[in-house]
């Protein structure tokens, strides 16, 4: 996958990150909304480590017949 495609959906799911802190942060008003923070904080993490996987990973490994983009 090209970078800037890789650093595009990176971009794309930093709102969701910043919606489910909000979302988390937000259920402490309300006594007793327990799974939404489980769930809130559920895809805040996995959005926040897919975002960091997508920017710091590599292309891949390569072989010496492919050039480097």
């Amino acid at each position: 996958m090209p970078a800037i495609a890789r650093i595009t959906l990176a971009l794309c799911l930093l709102p969701v990150v910043a919606f489910c802190a909000f979302g988390f942060l937000a259920t402490y008003e309300s006594p007793g909304v327990t799974p939404l923070r489980v769930a809130y904080a559920a895809i805040g993490v996995s959005s926040l480590t897919a975002a960091g996987w997508l920017v710091l990973r590599g292309s891949g490994p390569r072989t010496p017949s492919q050039p480097r983009p």
